[in-house]
């Protein structure tokens, strides 16, 4: 029996049953991208889940092979209701990985999950502070999506005596998961500024900013807390982690250490400058300035402090912010990755 299974649920209560009920059934929607199969495969570690992905048949497959354990189904591209509702029946919870740009879609999925009695829904805001307005201004297109989604998952999902369904009783409840930016896969991909093949680092302001990073693998942990042990702690509301509060300085330091000091190129950028020039790009319709206006946001320091961690941190991963000495295991483990 699952572990966070509770008795004597009144389920004359909407409210109270959609808190208490346990989250089993997962479905995991748009499973093939950055966090999907890291996801997947670690809550796949966890008896306690029934794993289903919903995959667009268009979509790239991922390069490493989800577990047997794990259920998949692909869907046409623009998501018939029908089969979109098969896929939604009898799921506890669901996690939408899926870019957020058709607001349309997104709206049509949360509809599905309310009228299907799902508990739980994740969006996909594993990144900055997506809900703050003032980072949304900042990089407005993407992070304006979100903010859309978020809004509209927000109203479905708030009591309304008049419109309510269960006697104006919330029937499905959200969490909100804000990770800062994602350490490992953005030193291995080059996101962070970092350009581990070429030794060549572009530094925001001189490296100075500081922000909030997370690993793969706590980002997996926390979703994995907030469904087993923390759902009505993290029911209805955006929850704050980290795994490190860094400089770019911070992370150049280590990266030469971790490199027997090797020289690495660098050059300073105007994070003002870098946030505009990447959101103009975004305007005309190109994607590469999503890295520039993003991380002028981020490693200008905009968003320092608006990600409250402590407690969620402990709520869900079981400790606080690591320290600077902790960053070379990450570092050291990301470089071999990269050489292999």
């Amino acid at each position: 029996m699952p572990e966070n299974r509770i008795h004597h649920i009144d389920r004359t209560n909407p409210a109270a049953f959609t808190l208490s009920r346990p989250l089993n059934n997962i479905l995991v929607l748009g499973g093939t991208g950055i966090l999907g199969p890291h996801l997947l495969a670690h809550l796949s570690t966890d008896p306690q889940f029934i794993l289903t992905t919903l995959t667009r048949s268009s979509s790239t497959p991922s390069s490493s092979p989800l577990p047997a354990s794990i259920r998949t189904i692909s869907i046409s591209p623009s998501f018939p209701q029908r089969d979109l509702a098969a896929a939604v029946k009898g799921q506890d919870a669901i996690i939408n990985l899926i870019p957020p740009f058709n607001l349309a879609l997104h709206k049509r999925i949360i509809d599905t999950a309310i009228g299907s009695n799902v508990a739980r829904y994740i969006p996909g805001e594993f990144a900055l502070a997506t809900h703050d307005p003032e980072v949304v201004a900042m990089v407005p297109g993407p992070f304006g999506a979100q903010a859309q989604i978020a809004e509209y998952l927000v109203q479905k999902t708030t009591m309304d005596e008049k419109e309510g369904r269960g006697g104006g009783m919330m029937t499905m409840t959200w969490t909100g998961i804000c990770t800062g930016c994602f350490l490992d896969w953005g030193l291995q991909t080059g996101f962070l500024g970092f350009d581990l093949e070429k030794r060549e680092a572009t530094l925001y302001d001189s490296g100075q900013g500081v922000g909030d990073l997370t690993t793969l693998p706590d980002v997996c942990e926390a979703v994995r807390a907030v469904l087993k042990h923390a759902s009505q702690e993290t029911a209805n509301r955006w929850v704050h982690v980290n795994t490190f509060r860094l400089t770019q300085a911070q992370i150049l330091e280590n990266l030469q250490t971790a490199t027997d000091r090797r020289e690495w190129t660098c050059r300073s950028v105007d994070s003002k400058v870098m946030n505009w020039m990447g959101n103009k790009k975004l305007g005309e319709g190109d994607f590469d300035g999503f890295q520039p206006a993003v991380l002028g946001l981020f490693w200008g320091g905009y968003e320092s402090g608006r990600m409250d961690v402590e407690k969620d941190n402990e709520l869900l991963l079981g400790r606080g912010t690591r320290s600077l000495g902790e960053l070379d295991e990450v570092v050291r483990k990301v470089l071999d990755e990269v050489a292999t």
